[in-house]
């Protein structure tokens, strides 16, 4: 059984894939707070990959590298 995903992101070169949280070998359900404990709204990464924006559901938007 697979855990649905309604967010996600690829980087560029196709090594790194994010999303709103992940399955671990447990079959636990693992978050990262990419956003300050607020709902993630939006993935995307720079054309280059070198960044990750993530916006929530306030309009805020963090920028990762």
């Amino acid at each position: 059984m697979g855990q649905a995903v309604p967010h996600l992101a690829v980087s560029p070169s196709g090594g790194l894939v994010v999303g709103d949280a992940h399955v671990d070998h447990a079959g636990r359900v693992v978050a990262l707070n990419l956003v300050q404990d607020r709902a993630i709204g939006a993935l995307a990464f720079s054309p280059e990959g070198t960044r990750l924006a993530v916006g929530d559901q306030t309009g805020r938007v963090a920028l990762w590298d």
